[in-house]
């Protein structure tokens, strides 16, 4: 039989054995949550870039001035700044910067309808660092245009007519957009209230100008007046509809 001594220097050895495995278990459940942390926290921060993208205004409407300010916090040699379609990812237009000598530059461009397209497109710019390349990306989107809208004028205006007698007048309509410009290459879709009645051309674009000239022909009839409809139509735009009323007075 073990005496009471032995007993008790095996119950100390015991303890001091278990407390240098709850130390080590200590340190393991340590080491296991600082991974963990770096494993989660590492990814979301934010990676360091030399430089900054920014894009003015940050929603460009189509068709409108817009700027890609580049600021360095490191100046390169040299970079190149390319607008690219976020959906094809077809190279809209770029523009380089050979030498550069401060820390800001901007590059302005415009939303060309025929270029651009509604969507997400994207600022990419590769900054050359020696030996080094870096390539950055930032993207904003292109929305819907400014609106646009139409006036018709008459020649005549106003129509006097005898029984049985046709008439012809000259429609011009005009296009221009919320700012009073000019609006080229527009479609404009035009028809009457009249079935009889005969437009031509019916479907046109606007010249430089922003107008288009279609003639309206009336046959005989007994009709008061004349209604004509508009409805003109630009990519990346809102369509707008309008019309017009030609009185007619019958002379005896």
């Amino acid at each position: 039989m073990l005496d009471a001594t032995i007993l008790k220097e095996m119950s100390r050895e015991q303890i001091r054995s278990h407390m240098r495995m709850d130390g080590r278990l200590k340190l393991a459940i340590g080491f296991n949550m600082v991974l963990l942390l770096l494993i989660l926290v590492l990814p979301n921060l934010p990676e360091r870039y030399p430089f900054e993208i920014q894009i003015e205004p940050e929603i460009v409407p189509l068709g409108a001035k817009f700027d890609v300010k580049i600021t360095f916090k490191e100046i390169p040699a040299s970079c190149t700044l390319k607008i690219v379609d976020g959906a094809t990812g077809r190279e809209i237009e770029s523009k380089e910067f050979s030498s550069i000598s401060e820390r800001d530059v901007v590059a302005s461009f415009i939303a060309d309808e025929e270029k651009y397209s509604i969507g997400l497109q994207v600022a990419r710019v590769e900054a050359n660092y020696g030996e080094k390349s870096v390539v950055r990306e930032t993207y904003f989107p292109i929305t819907t245009g400014c609106n646009i809208s139409a006036l018709i004028y008459a020649k005549p205006s106003i129509l006097h007519l005898k029984p049985g007698e046709n008439a012809t007048v000259n429609l011009t309509v005009k296009v221009y957009d919320e700012f009073n410009q000019s609006v080229p290459d527009a479609v404009v879709w035009i028809w009457t209230n009249l079935t009889n009645a005969s437009l031509y051309p019916n479907l046109s674009r606007t010249n430089m100008k922003g107008e288009t000239y279609v003639i309206l022909s009336l046959p005989p009839g007994n009709y008061t007046k004349v209604v004509v409809y508009v409805t003109v139509a630009k990519r990346g735009h809102p369509a707008f509809i309008t019309h017009i009323e030609i009185p007619i007075f019958r002379k005896m």
